[in-house]
């Protein structure tokens, strides 16, 4: 896998749950759903895959078993909900539930990218209108000694050369990065976004338990595969390593004791939940809860951004026309 995922993005995934949820509480065969699904989308990488998948059905596999074999295009926590959802016939709950989820993750995406976008067509304005504006002042001023298109040339030549090297060094960097240190480390422990990312990880971990305890599987089984679905190893051993408490006996709030990664706090979400009967609710409501205050302080990461390029990019302009 290069630096971009191969998986198919939070609007395609959110669609197929959604369309496909829909279908199948019609009654429509799976063969049929992924024709519709096909049909149903304006995405090449979803039709491409939904083809695939209604071969693979038409063949005689499940749909589980057909997106295991195209799992390099779905997520693991897709994965593993929708094995899940056919081993217990609880799909009529997990679609509509990866629906929500999918979408929630693409308003993340999407609120990350209009903070970012501003300060970021501030800094390519700047970037290419100071030696511009320049060339012109000297061209007016009469201290050029070639003319404002001349110089026009140049600059925006030059600059094609710096942002293609730029880029092609981010490349080699991030290469060269990613072959000793792994994402998920840099990911987990990177200031400032370790605990943003750590608060997500734990919102899909509590997330995956409601959807678990609402299909009534087994808690060992729920932990370890709510472990696995956030998609870090290290998140998910640490998860792991708590199911033999919970087949000695064990409640599910004294095996979270032992968790590493768990937040402070998180377990009086399980001991209500426990003592209520109500577990799946609480690990609702500590997901939303996670995700909430990863997202505020996502939110208020970005925002930082804005102020802190202004006054950059006043230096520059400062130093540029100078």
């Amino acid at each position: 896998m290069g630096l971009l995922s191969s998986f198919l993005s939070a609007r395609d995934l959110a669609h197929f749950a959604h369309r496909l949820g829909t279908l199948y509480e019609s009654g429509v065969p799976m063969v049929r759903a992924m024709k519709a699904l096909e049909e149903s989308t304006g995405s090449h990488a979803l039709r491409t895959v939904t083809r695939d998948l209604g071969q693979s059905i038409s063949q005689g596999a499940t749909l589980s078993q057909a997106i295991h074999w195209h799992q390099k295009r779905f997520p693991p926590l897709f994965v593993h909900l929708i094995a899940l959802g056919e081993q217990t016939g609880s799909l009529g709950i997990i679609l509509p539930q990866l629906t929500h989820y999918y979408e929630d993750l693409r308003g993340l995406y999407n609120a990350v990218i209009r903070q970012v976008a501003y300060p970021a067509a501030v800094f390519f304005a700047i970037i290419v209108g100071i030696p511009i504006l320049r060339a012109f002042l000297e061209d007016v001023a009469g201290i050029s000694n070639v003319s404002f298109e001349t110089q026009l040339y140049w600059i925006l030549r030059n600059f094609g050369l710096q942002v293609g090297g730029t880029f092609l060094a981010i490349v080699v960097v991030s290469r060269v990065t990613f072959r000793f240190v792994s994402r998920e480390s840099l990911l987990m422990y990177a200031w400032p976004f370790a605990g943003i990312v750590r608060r997500i990880l734990i919102s899909r971990f509590a997330w995956a338990m409601m959807v678990f305890t609402r299909t009534r599987l087994p808690l060992e089984q729920a932990v370890r595969l709510s472990g696995q679905v956030t998609g870090t190893r290290r998140i998910a051993g640490d998860f792991e390593r708590l199911a033999p408490l919970l087949r000695e006996g064990h409640t599910l709030d004294e095996a979270l004791a032992g968790a590493k990664f768990l937040p402070k706090g998180a377990r009086a979400y399980v001991q209500t939940g426990e003592i209520t009967g109500k577990l799946d609710d609480c690990f609702e409501h500590l997901s939303r809860g996670l995700y909430d205050e990863a997202l505020f302080r996502l939110r208020l990461l970005v925002g930082l951004i804005e102020p802190l390029a202004i006054v950059g990019l006043g230096g520059m302009v400062v130093m540029g026309l100078g």
